[in-house]
């Protein structure tokens, strides 16, 4: 019976770490980014997740972007490598979207760009 319950207890722990992997805080998945604007400064995208079809208007003004050879960019620098029309991998290093839901509260810190 002890060989089972510490069986069972690695297993747990296993699926624990395993977890806490690939649930990495801030990550959020793909976007289709529709639309760019440039006003004043102020980098405005339009964008859904992959998959739904909620529109969401964000200021990426304080975002980040990372290109190729994990090298941290910022916006205002890489905003012409940004397309419309195109899927990008989304981070949020702060406040998360939770539960895949978009709010217009949130901020993207960093896009992952392949």
């Amino acid at each position: 019976m002890k060989k089972f319950v510490i069986i069972t207890a690695f297993f747990l722990f296993f699926l624990l770490l395993v977890h806490n992997y690939y649930s990495k805080p801030g990550y959020f998945g793909l976007i289709h980014l529709d639309k760019k604007e440039d006003k004043q400064g102020q980098y405005m995208v339009t964008f859904h997740k992959v998959g739904d079809t909620e529109k969401v208007t964000l200021d990426l003004s304080d975002s980040k972007i990372l290109i190729r050879n994990e090298e941290v960019i910022p916006i205002a620098e890489s905003w012409k490598d940004i397309k419309e029309d195109n899927t990008y991998h989304v981070s949020m290093e702060q406040n998360r979207f939770p539960y895949n839901k978009i709010f217009d509260t949130h901020t993207i810190e960093v896009f992952y760009m392949d």
